[in-house]
C-alpha cells in the first residue's frame, strides 16, 4: 500500500470518527492545552523576571540579614547566659548552662564568617566582632567565678563540719573540767577514793579563779562557734568585719584564760584545739576569709553582667545598621518584581477571557444540548431498571459512545431477567438447606440438654453424699474428742504423779541399793517416755479431729491465715484419710515452706479443700506408679512415693507448689483437666469435679493455677494467691475427688 492510499485510509477514519464524543473531547482538550501552554509561557517569563530579582535578594540581602539577626539572637543568648550562670545552684545546672554558652559561641563563629563573606562595611563588622569578643570574655570570667564559688561552697561545708568537731572536742574537755572543779569546791571530793578536802583547802581564791577561767573558756568556745556559724548565713558584706572582730576577741580571751590554767593537765590538750579553731576562722583558708572572697566575686559578677547589658545595646545598634542596608536592597528588588508580575497579569487575563468564552460555548452547544440530554434519557432507563422494571425500552440509536452504553445496558437488562429466574431457584434451594440445618441443630441441643440434666443429677447426688459424710464426720469427731481429752488429762496427771514419785525415790535413794536405784530410774524413764508418746499421739489425734471438724463446716468469711500451717495441716489430713482407707498406702511428705510467706487473707476451709484435693490427687498418682512398678517386677523398694509441698512469698502474691513423682498427666488431656466432669480415674473413684472446683475457688480468691507435667515422671501444680483482696466469694460447691 502506497503513501497516498495510507493517507486516504487515515483521512476516512478521521471523517468517520468525527461523530464520536471522544474525538470531540480530544479536540476540545487540544485547544485547552494550547491555551495552557500559552499561559505557561507568559507565567514562565514573569516568574523568570521575578526569580532574577529574588536571587538578588536571596544571595545578597537575605543572607546578610539572616547573619545579622543570628548574631543578635546569639548575643542575646550569651547576655542571658550570664544571669543563668549566676543563678545555678549545683554543678549539673552549671554544666548545662556552660554547654549552652559553648554551643552559642560555636554558632556565633559561623554567623560571623557568613556575615564577613557578604559585601558588608569593614568598620561596622570589626566593631561588632570587638563587642562579641568582650561579651565572650565576660561570660568566661563569670564561669570561672562560678567554679570558684562551687569549690568555696564545698570548703565552707567542710569548714563548718571541722568547726563543729573542734567545738565538740573543746566542750568535751572543758565542760567536765568546769563541772568537776565546781563539784570539788562544793563537796571537797576530787577523787572518789580519797577523803574530802576541808573547806579551808578548797574555798580559796586560787580554786575559784581556776573555776572562773574554765567557765570563761566554755562560754568563749560557744561564742566563737556561734560567731562562725552566723557568718555562714551573712548576706551583707558590711556585717562580715564585725564578725571577724568578735571572733578575734573571743580567741584572744580564750588564749588569756588558757595562760591562766596552763599548769593544769588539760591545758596541753586544749591549746592545739584553740589554735585549730582560730585557723578555721581567721586562716587564709578559714571561713571568714572565704566569705570575704565570696562577696568580692559577687561584686565583680554584678559589674560583668552590667557590662554585658551595655554590650547588647551596642550590638543591637550595629545589627540595625546591617538590616537597614539589606532592606534598601530588598525594596529595589521588590519594585522590579512587581513590574514583571503586572505585565504577566495583563497577558494572563486576556488568555483567561478567551479560555472561559470557549469553555462556555462548548458547554452550551455540545455538552448541554447534545450529550447531557441523551445521558438523561439513558439514566432514566437505568433508574427504572434499578427500581425493578426490567421491561423498559432502551433507545440505542446513534454512532457514538452513548449509543454503545445503551446497547450494553440492553444486554444487561436481558441478562438480568435470566439471572432473576436462576436466583429464585437458588433461594428456594438455600431455604430448604437452612431448614434442614435448623432441624439438625434442634436435635443436637435436645441431646446436649439431656446430657447436662444427667450430669446435674449426678452432681446433686454427689453433693448430698458429701453433706452426709460431713455430718457423719462432725459427729464422729465430737465422739472421738471426749475419750481423747480423757486420755490426755490422765496422761498429764500420770506424768505429775511420776514426778512426785521420782522426788520421793530421790529422797530415799540413800537407803536403797545401787541396783535398786538403777532399776527404779530405768523404769521411771521408760514410763515417762511412754507418757510423752501418749501425749504426742493424743495431740496428733486431736489435731486430726480438729481438721475433720473444719472440713465438715461450710465456707466462712475471708480471714488472715498462716498459709504454711494451712498447707501442712490439710496435707497431713489428706495423708491420714488415704491411710485410713488403704493400709498399704505409702507417701513421704517433703515441705519447703518460706518463713516469710506469713498470713494471707483467704477462706481457710475453701483453701484447705484445695490443698486436700491437690495432695489426694498427688498421692493417688504416686500410689498408681508404685503399684505399676510392683506389677512390672522391678525393684519397688528403689521408688518412694513423694509429694513436695513448697510456699514462697512474692511481691503481691504467695506461691503454693504441690509436686509429686507419680505417673504424670498425658499430654493429650493436659488442656482438659480443669473442665467439669473430666477425669482419668475409674467411674467409682472420681467424678471429674475436683480440679474444676479447685480452679473455681482459686479464681474466686483472685488467684490462678497452672500445671507442669512429664508423663511417667512428675506433675507439679502451681497456685498463685493475692496476699490481700477486697472481696472473696464463697465457693458454691464442695470439693469432690477427681
Amino acid at each position: 500500500m502506497g503513501p497516498a492510499a495510507e493517507f486516504q485510509r487515515l483521512f476516512k477514519l478521521l471523517l468517520e470518527s468525527r461523530h464520536r464524543i471522544s474525538t470531540q473531547i480530544y479536540l476540545a482538550f487540544g485547544g485547552a492545552v494550547l491555551l495552557t501552554i500559552a499561559a505557561s509561557l507568559v507565567g514562565w517569563f514573569s516568574f523568570d523576571r521575578v526569580g532574577i530579582q529574588q536571587a538578588r535578594v536571596n544571595e545578597g540581602s537575605v543572607p546578610e540579614m539572616t547573619a545579622a539577626f543570628g548574631i543578635a539572637q546569639l548575643a542575646n543568648e550569651l547576655v542571658d547566659a550570664g544571669p543563668r550562670l549566676a543563678a545555678t545552684t549545683n554543678t549539673t545546672d552549671f554544666q548545662a548552662v556552660a554547654a549552652d554558652i559553648s554551643a552559642a559561641n560555636v554558632a556565633l563563629v559561623g554567623q560571623l564568617a557568613l556575615l564577613q563573606g557578604q559585601h558588608t562595611s569593614e568598620a561596622r563588622f570589626n566593631r561588632m566582632r570587638s563587642y562579641l569578643d568582650e561579651l565572650t570574655s565576660n561570660n568566661y570570667e563569670i564561669q570561672t567565678g562560678m567554679v570558684e564559688s562551687f569549690l568555696r561552697d564545698v570548703l565552707l561545708e567542710q569548714l563548718r563540719a571541722d568547726i563543729a568537731d573542734v567545738d565538740r572536742q573543746l566542750r568535751s574537755i572543758l565542760a567536765p573540767a568546769a563541772d568537776d572543779q565546781w563539784f570539788y569546791m562544793m563537796t571537797g571530793y576530787r577523787d572518789p577514793d580519797e577523803p574530802p578536802v576541808a573547806a579551808v583547802g578548797r574555798l580559796n581564791e586560787s580554786e575559784l579563779s581556776q573555776y572562773r577561767h574554765l567557765a570563761a573558756l566554755v562560754a568563749d568556745t560557744d561564742y566563737a562557734r556561734q560567731t562562725l556559724e552566723s557568718g555562714f548565713g551573712v548576706s551583707d558584706p558590711s556585717t562580715l568585719e564585725p564578725l571577724r572582730e568578735s571572733f578575734e576577741s573571743a580567741i584572744s580571751r580564750m588564749n588569756h584564760n588558757l595562760e591562766a590554767i596552763r599548769g593544769l593537765d588539760l591545758g596541753e590538750e586544749i591549746e592545739p584545739l584553740i589554735g585549730e579553731l582560730s585557723e578555721l576562722g581567721l586562716g587564709s583558708q578559714g571561713s571568714l576569709e572565704l566569705l570575704d572572697r565570696h562577696f568580692r566575686v559577687l561584686e565583680r559578677r554584678g559589674e560583668l553582667l552590667a557590662q554585658n547589658r551595655s554590650i547588647a545595646v551596642e550590638l543591637l545598634k550595629e545589627v540595625d545598621g546591617f538590616v537597614g542596608l539589606a532592606n534598601a536592597s530588598v525594596e529595589d528588588a521588590a519594585v522590579a518584581s512587581d513590574q514583571a508580575v503586572f505585565a504577566g497579569k495583563i497577558i494572563l487575563a486576556a488568555l483567561s477571557v478567551v479560555s472561559v468564552g470557549g469553555a462556555a460555548l462548548i458547554a452550551w452547544l455540545f455538552i448541554g444540548r447534545i450529550l447531557l440530554s441523551r445521558l438523561q434519557i439513558l439514566l432514566g432507563s437505568m433508574r427504572q431498571m434499578a427500581d425493578g422494571d426490567l421491561d423498559v425500552e432502551v433507545d440505542t440509536s446513534g454512532r457514538d459512545e452513548v449509543s454503545e452504553m445503551a446497547n450494553a445496558l440492553e444486554v444487561f437488562r436481558k441478562a438480568s431477567l435470566d439471572a432473576i429466574e436462576l436466583d429464585e431457584v437458588r433461594r428456594l434451594n438455600d431455604q430448604l438447606e437452612q431448614t434442614n440445618e435448623e432441624l439438625t441443630e434442634t436435635v443436637g441441643q435436645r441431646d446436649s440438654a439431656l446430657d447436662d440434666l444427667q450430669r446435674a443429677q449426678n452432681q446433686i447426688v454427689e453433693r448430698d453424699k458429701l453433706a452426709a459424710i460431713g455430718e457423719l464426720t462432725a459427729g464422729v469427731a465430737h465422739e472421738i474428742r471426749n475419750p481423747l481429752n480423757f486420755i490426755k488429762n490422765f496422761a498429764e496427771g500420770s506424768e505429775e504423779i511420776l514426778e512426785e514419785l521420782t522426788e520421793v525415790i530421790d529422797e530415799a535413794a540413800e537407803e536403797m541399793e545401787e541396783t535398786q536405784r538403777d532399776l527404779v530410774m530405768e523404769i521411771s524413764g521408760e514410763l515417762k517416755d511412754s507418757l510423752n508418746r501418749i501425749q504426742s499421739n493424743t495431740n496428733r489425734a486431736e489435731r486430726i479431729v480438729r481438721d475433720m471438724l473444719l472440713m465438715s463446716r461450710g465456707a466462712s468469711e475471708p480471714q488472715l491465715t498462716d498459709i504454711n500451717s494451712l498447707v501442712e495441716e490439710n496435707a497431713r489430713l489428706s495423708f491420714h484419710s488415704a491411710r485410713a482407707t488403704n493400709s498399704d498406702f505409702q507417701l513421704d511428705l517433703v515441705t519447703d515452706f518460706d518463713p516469710e510467706a506469713g498470713r494471707v487473707e483467704v477462706i481457710p476451709q475453701d483453701m484447705g479443700r484445695v490443698i486436700i484435693n491437690m495432695v489426694t490427687n498427688a498421692g493417688f498418682a504416686t500410689n498408681e506408679r508404685r503399684m505399676e512398678i510392683g506389677d512390672e517386677s522391678f525393684d519397688a523398694e528403689s521408688y518412694m512415693p513423694t509429694v513436695y509441698l513448697a510456699t514462697k512469698r512474692l511481691d503481691e502474691e504467695v506461691e503454693i507448689r504441690v509436686k509429686d513423682n507419680g505417673t504424670g498427666i498425658p499430654s493429650e488431656v493436659i488442656d482438659s483437666i480443669f473442665n467439669p466432669f473430666f477425669t482419668t480415674k475409674d467411674p467409682n473413684q472420681g467424678t471429674g469435679l475436683g480440679l474444676a472446683l479447685c480452679a473455681d475457688i482459686i479464681r474466686q480468691h483472685g488467684g490462678s493455677i497452672s500445671v507442669e507435667t512429664e508423663p511417667g515422671e512428675f506433675t507439679e501444680m502451681t497456685i498463685l494467691i493475692p496476699i490481700t483482696q477486697p472481696v472473696i466469694e464463697e465457693a458454691e460447691s464442695d470439693l469432690v475427688g477427681v
